[in-house]
């Protein structure tokens, strides 16, 4: 049977990027040069382990077997002695249901099933995107796709694909006004609850999708009291506050709070603040969202602006979560109001500047995500790509040098835990302490396009209306 045109193109285009992913990360691998491959898959995988023999997962020294019988390097780094367990999980009980089903395979076949599914979704979202943009060159999107999901996100074997994919489906089944494809992509969503809040808010500021929402809080609601009840109780009270103030000083942290937070400051005072940031996102993205789409005719833009911006003010922000606003900052390079800033803001978040200091073939991304966002090499082009990459590059390899100096023998010696004491926490705060500071230059390049991408969102908001075709050329 032979598939339509249309069809056709998206097999090869979704398996080529798949095929991509798969050979770098095979290449990450073979390499050994990261030291916490599939770790956010383990670590739930261990917590499911523990719920499926009637144990509490959040208590320390629940997941310590399991984690120690997984770690088979390279694919999983061993444990030392001295380590710490990374746990408790950070997650909320009813993200566990998927984990409770693969728990009960091998871990080996179950980490496949979970990358598989990962890589999958990332490549079927960027198809949507290269299908839902048309104006847009297919290589731009992948490339963003590629180099924001896989150092970040698919070698720690994170949601990252999956919620992508929800996200990407949240835009096209409003704008198709699909309500099952609604709630099934919202529900994909919930996988990051703080993205998934500002983009359900969107939703409802405009009474749109109003019983999808509905139904999707209805489910997690009674899923979380009725199968995971005094977990849940747990977790709302022990486990969030503890996350929420220990990730404030992560290293991976890339919320704008988590500045003031590194540099010192009080953590009660910034979480106050991390509070009104957050509330006061979610409302502005909301409100541009609604009136982007309106002014576009692009009812996508309702819920892909309310989640990256919302998203970008949220209190808990790592690297690998920056990549659900991607189909904001495509969707703004295609509408509006400047091509060459909405680029440089799409490239500034695609890009995971911190990984830079860390892996040594990170300059390769940085590199290709340059020549993929400048599409016409003109010559003043071509300037201007090679002197920002050599810039973006000169403060990645200052921020890689103080980096390599702290990370000498002697500077994060895992804390002694005592029975009962939070062994994650204990050692999020050391990594934090040292590694904190040396982060700084990498991070605020993703910072400064966040704001960058703020203000593109107000512009082609409230700014002055412009017609354009380009601006309707993806609205059917």
């Amino acid at each position: 049977m032979t598939l339509p045109a249309e069809r056709r193109g998206s097999v090869l285009y979704a398996g080529l990027l798949a095929a991509v992913m798969v050979a770098l990360l095979a290449a990450q691998l073979r390499a050994q040069e990261y030291t916490q491959f599939f770790i956010d898959f383990k670590v739930p995988y261990c917590a499911a382990q523990v719920m499926l023999h009637g144990a509490d997962p959040y208590r320390f020294g629940a997941l310590t077997v399991c984690e120690h019988t997984v770690a088979v390097p390279p694919y999983v780094p061993a444990l030392r002695a001295s380590d710490p367990t990374l746990e408790p999980p950070p997650i909320p009980p009813y993200e566990m249901l998927p984990f409770l089903a693969l728990a009960r395979l091998p871990f080996a076949v179950a980490l496949a099933l979970w990358m598989g599914v990962n890589i999958g979704g990332c490549a079927v979202a960027a198809d949507m995107l290269r299908r839902a943009l048309p104006t847009l060159h297919p290589a731009l999107i992948g490339m963003a796709v590629v180099v924001s999901a896989l150092p970040v996100g698919l070698d720690l074997g994170q949601f990252t694909g999956i919620v992508l994919l929800g996200v990407t489906g949240l835009g096209l089944a409003l704008r198709d006004r699909k309500p099952l494809s609604l709630a099934s992509s919202l529900a994909l969503v919930s996988l990051q609850p703080h993205v998934a809040i500002p983009a359900a808010f969107a939703l409802l500021f405009r009474r749109a999708g109003l019983v999808a929402v509905a139904w999707v809080a209805a489910a997690i609601g009674l899923i979380s009291a009725l199968f995971f009840g005094s977990l849940t109780l747990e977790w709302v009270t022990t486990v969030l506050p503890g996350a929420a103030a220990v990730n404030l000083i992560d290293a991976a942290q890339v919320s704008y709070v988590s500045l003031p937070a590194t540099l010192g400051a009080p953590l009660g005072l910034v979480l106050q603040a991390a509070r009104a940031i957050y509330a006061a996102a979610i409302v502005f993205g909301a409100l541009a969202g609604a009136r982007i789409a309106e002014r576009t005719g692009r009812p996508e833009a309702l819920p892909w602006i309310g989640a990256a911006i919302g998203g970008l003010g949220a209190p808990y922000l790592h690297l690998q979560q920056v990549t659900l606003f991607l189909p904001a900052a495509l969707l703004l390079i295609e509408i509006g109001p400047s091509r060459r800033w909405a680029l440089i803001a799409m490239y500034g978040l695609a890009v995971p500047w911190s990984e830079l200091v860390m892996q040594s073939w990170g300059p390769l991304f940085a590199l290709g995500a340059a020549a993929a966002a400048w599409q016409r090499p003109t010559p003043r082009g071509l300037l201007t790509m090679a002197g920002t990459a050599v810039l973006l590059l000169a403060i990645a390899t200052g921020a890689a040098y103080a980096f390599t100096v702290l990370r000498q023998p002697g500077v994060l010696v895992a804390p002694p835990v005592a029975p009962g004491e939070d062994a994650w926490a204990s050692f999020i705060v050391a990594q934090g302490r040292a590694y904190g500071t040396a982060m700084l230059a990498s991070r605020a390049l993703t910072w400064a396009a966040g704001l960058l991408l703020v203000a593109l969102t107000a512009v082609a908001a409230f700014g002055p209306q412009r017609n354009s075709r380009r601006a309707n050329a993806g609205a059917r």
